[in-house]
């Protein structure tokens, strides 16, 4: 039998995977605790947000990342 225990990413990571995006400020914390939060956050949680979240941008011809559109982002989705 073999196990592994997977950490997740960290800060640098997710911030090298959201370089170019503008980013309203206060919303990176946000962002990195649906990546990081070691309750109920994973990689795969924020990359469904952020897929919601470039969909919603694309929708409304949005060029930063708002708390706003995260929350939004996040409605959408059934956990």
């Amino acid at each position: 039998d073999f196990a592994y225990r997977l950490h997740g990413l960290t800060r640098e990571e997710i911030g090298k995977y959201l370089d170019g995006w503008t980013i309203e400020d206060g919303v990176m914390d946000v962002l990195i605790s649906r990546a990081r939060n070691s309750k109920n956050g994973c990689f795969r949680l924020f990359d469904r947000t952020m897929n919601n979240v470039i969909r919603l941008m694309r929708e409304r011809e949005q060029t930063t990342i708002t708390e706003t559109i995260i929350n939004e982002a996040s409605a959408m989705m059934l956990l």
